[in-house]
């Protein structure tokens, strides 16, 4: 363990209540039931599809829990990635799992969605589960994140709650432009930037949120880059990575990644995880500048280019099950100056700029570099849903508005 390492486990015995898992403890299979992973999304969730079918290719039983139920087609296509798919309100029944003959390793959930599950239900996952859960739960409010960060004496921007703050204090104590928060949200979703007084107090109301729940911060200037790391049960990495975003200047999203040597941002990634108290992935978004890294976002689940960082050495998946107990490591490390592609959006960004011929190459050799980690499974269930969406718009649209959009 290195001395960042150590310095990083001080205070872990502080958040063993919120892992549910003693420090230096794992949670091993051998109960007798079938290793079930669960994941909570609305509608098609790529980073959960990957992950998931990348643990069904090992050979465990992998559950999906959306908020209501698909059209047919797309719970057929589902049904190459998950062995069933259960609504929120079959769990809440408990009509749909856990089943007796099943062993809960983990439960990954998309934010929206653990803040639907009341806690009667929660506790039907074993009692260490139930107990991550809930803390993830908190971990949803930014606003909190940013409080408990603090507490814990990790720097984070400047934040000023809407609820205590009216427009014009926020305005004087941290400057325009000015960024307005939703306290609960995810993805790029709930971020408003706002050059003036009267953009500030249109961004409020365009968030569609209670004033309680926005926040005030300063636009910061740097790089953004991502801390991404799968953390054990002691709350310190099993595998890291910083990593850099390629974005080409005529595309509006990213079609590669590069691992960066900074060790700065790896140690200031370590702080934060440990002070979340956290196990499984974990994908910090952050701005580097003058004073340091500064986080922007936290997302305590599978992020969006978990698996293409295999392309890069660095096999997270395999790293998660070692996080939850069942597995010893083999997911190698990220390689400083490795650059991969982020399948399936170089693909996208190749289609439209160079033609068909030359994404389908692309897309052959993503395909086969995402594909050694997830195998045919999540491939096909990618064109199937590519082929559903384009041949039915209407019940694309149906479908995105019934599970709130992602």
């Amino acid at each position: 363990m290195s001395n960042d390492q150590r310095d990083v486990a001080v205070g872990v015995e502080a958040v063993t209540s919120w892992t549910g898992v003693p420090a230096g403890a794992t949670q091993t299979a051998g109960c007798g039931g079938v290793p079930t992973f669960w994941f909570a999304s609305n509608g098609e969730h790529g980073p959960f599809d990957q992950l998931a079918t990348a643990l069904r290719r090992r050979g465990y039983r992998v559950v999906r829990l959306v908020p209501t139920q698909a059209s047919v087609s797309v719970r057929l296509a589902d049904r190459l990635i998950y062995h069933r798919t259960v609504t929120i309100e079959e769990f809440v029944r408990g009509t749909a799992g856990p089943f007796a003959d099943e062993e809960t390793l983990d439960v990954q959930w998309y934010e929206s969605v653990v803040l639907r599950i009341p806690d009667e239900a929660i506790d039907r996952f074993p009692a260490h589960i139930a107990d991550r859960l809930r803390h993830r739960r908190l971990l949803c409010d930014k606003l909190a994140v940013a409080r408990l960060l603090e507490s814990a004496g990790v720097p984070v921007a400047p934040h000023l709650a809407a609820s205590t703050h009216t427009d014009a204090d926020a305005i004087a104590l941290l400057g325009l432009p000015l960024m307005v928060k939703a306290a609960i949200s995810s993805g790029s979703q709930g971020v408003i930037e706002a050059a003036t007084a009267d953009q500030v107090a249109q961004a409020v109301a365009d968030l569609g949120v209670a004033r309680d729940h926005v926040f005030f911060q300063p636009f910061l200037p740097g790089s953004v880059l991502n801390y991404d790391a799968v953390v054990g049960a002691d709350l310190i990495p099993l595998a890291e990575a910083a990593v850099r975003q390629v974005r080409p200047a005529d595309s509006p999203r990213r079609t590669g990644l590069e691992i960066v040597d900074d060790p700065e941002l790896l140690a200031y990634g370590r702080r934060v995880c440990a002070a979340i108290g956290v196990v499984g992935p974990v994908d910090l978004d952050v701005i580097r500048g003058e004073d340091g890294p500064m986080l922007i976002d936290v997302n305590p689940r599978p992020w969006g280019t978990m698996m293409s960082l295999s392309g890069a050495g660095v096999n997270f998946d395999a790293h998660y099950l070692t996080a939850v107990g069942v597995e010893t490591p083999d997911g190698g490390l990220a390689k400083v100056g490795a650059v991969v592609g982020v399948f399936p959006d170089v693909v996208a960004y190749v289609l439209t700029t160079r033609g068909v011929l030359a994404a389908v190459r692309t897309f052959v050799e993503a395909a086969a570099a995402i594909g050694r980690r997830t195998g045919f499974r999540y491939l096909v269930h990618t064109l199937a849903m590519r082929v559903i969406w384009r041949l039915s718009p209407a019940a694309a649209a149906a479908e995105a508005r019934a599970f709130g959009g992602q």
